[in-house]
């Protein structure tokens, strides 16, 4: 912990790259006590692919810090790269997004900006962080694992300590599949609902037509009223409930290789 907060302090201003989630959030309460709120800014970056509750719930986070929060309008589906969804699209993503946030802190004065990039990241295939390196964003925890990162949340605090990972919408797309508005607002609407029946770690796959859903307790999800229904409403014509249950990056586990 300390060595976070003095690696931290020789950068004097500094602009993270904030979601809300655990690791912005340690990487944004860390500046706070190694520079004052008044040296830190916290940057959202919102667009399609970011559902909107996160940002609310991101801006409340940042006022309880007493951190100025601004968020920055991208649209990624404009970059043909991106909407293409080839397996380096969240490089092509990060490019983006990281290069309009670096432009819209370097006019408040803030000539570096953070991640939340940590040590298990590196063992996955995150072709975003690629990105990152090349526009010099840092990554001030990435010598920290996951666990050690929620244990640093918790003795300070910070209300997003147990929250689950949540990616950006697009890894709900298999890889060759075009990214579309109208895909991600029905993973956005099923998700939603799913939350809202406790199911708190959940993905709507998107196989076009198909809704494939992934949650800790399949078994719960199979027998819950209305699932089917609430689905093709939504939009989904086939509706099914994955077996294996949740998995993180299931459209990425032919690309270790690639790490």
């Amino acid at each position: 912990m300390n060595s976070l907060l003095e690696n931290i302090r020789k950068y004097k201003k500094l602009a993270v790259a904030f979601s809300g989630g655990v690791d912005s959030s340690v990487v944004l309460k860390a500046a706070v006590l190694s520079l004052g709120a008044e040296n830190v800014v916290a940057f959202m970056a919102c667009s399609p692919l970011t559902p909107k509750v996160e940002v609310k719930d991101a801006e409340s986070l940042a006022a309880e810090m007493g951190v100025k929060f601004i968020t920055v309008e991208i649209d990624p589906l404009s970059v043909e790269t991106v909407r293409e969804n080839s397996p380096k699209r969240c490089y092509y993503c990060k490019k983006e997004i990281f290069s309009t946030l670096l432009k819209e802190a370097k006019k408040l004065g803030f000539d570096t900006l953070a991640d939340g990039q940590n040590l298990d990241d590196q063992g996955v295939y995150r072709p975003g962080h690629k990105a990152a390196a090349e526009l010099g964003v840092i990554s001030p925890l990435n010598t920290l694992t996951k666990v050690a990162i929620r244990e640093i949340a918790t003795s300070w605090n910070i209300k997003t300590a147990s929250k689950p990972a949540a990616p950006c919408m697009a890894t709900r797309i298999p890889y060759g599949t075009p990214i579309t508005a109208e895909a991600l607002r029905k993973i956005e609407a099923g998700e939603s609902w799913l939350h809202d029946r406790g199911f708190a770690i959940c993905r709507v796959r998107h196989h076009g037509d198909l809704a494939r859903i992934e949650v800790e307790n399949p078994e719960r999800l199979i027998s819950e009223e209305g699932l089917v229904s609430a689905f093709k409403a939504i939009g989904y014509g086939f509706v099914t409930v994955d077996a294996e249950g949740y998995r993180m990056g299931c459209y990425d586990e032919s690309l270790r290789d690639e790490i």
